[in-house]
């Protein structure tokens, strides 16, 4: 799992293939595991990748896997970009090349992060795939805390003496209630 040190383009015949920043970017992701293409993959990111002591990390596309997509998305590009500066600092790698105003994508960042830390790779995914924003704030209490609650407070309780929280659907509108001036569609109108 260690970066790739040796040089595998070779510089002549990549300036005479790559004219344009999209023809360089293909050239150089079919080697290495890059973000998708787009504003923050500029001309002298991508040049820098092609040189042999290359001063941003540089992982082998078959290094890498892809993370599972979940329901939601469970995380936020700044955040996920924090990780991933500190996960490489941590590890002694070298950075990313990103700053927080040129933030790659976050499929990117997690594989990465997965890259340099396999240990957290079971957090990342679970955190990925989970569906906590739907849960409201006092399931998560629920759940994390094991709170216990007083069968008499829930709505369709069979203690005989919990207090009503309110009536039977039937009892709310009764038959009697409604409005006896109502016409139907089938009844003819004088």
């Amino acid at each position: 799992m260690e970066e790739q040190p040796n040089n595998v383009f070779q510089l002549k015949e990549l300036s005479s293939k790559a004219s344009t920043r999209k023809k360089l970017y293909r050239i150089v992701q079919k080697v290495y595991d890059l973000p998708n293409f787009g504003p923050v993959m500029s001309q002298e990111y991508l040049a820098e990748l092609i040189k042999p002591e290359c001063r941003y990390l540089k992982v082998l596309r078959s290094q890498t896997n892809t993370v599972p997509k979940g329901e939601k998305r469970n995380w936020s590009s700044v955040g996920a970009f924090n990780l991933l500066v500190k996960t490489l600092q941590e590890k002694g790698k070298k950075p990313c090349g990103f700053t927080h105003f040129a933030i790659p994508n976050i499929d990117w960042m997690l594989r990465i992060i997965i890259w340099a830390d396999p240990s957290v790779k079971e957090q990342i995914i679970d955190r990925t795939t989970s569906n906590k924003r739907t849960q409201s704030t006092r399931q998560k209490e629920i759940e994390s805390q094991q709170v216990a609650v007083d069968p008499k407070y829930l709505p369709l309780s069979t203690d005989p003496n919990a207090p009503k929280a309110w009536p039977p659907c039937s009892a709310r509108r009764s038959p009697a209630a409604r409005s006896p001036t109502r016409t139907t569609a089938s009844s003819p109108t004088t």
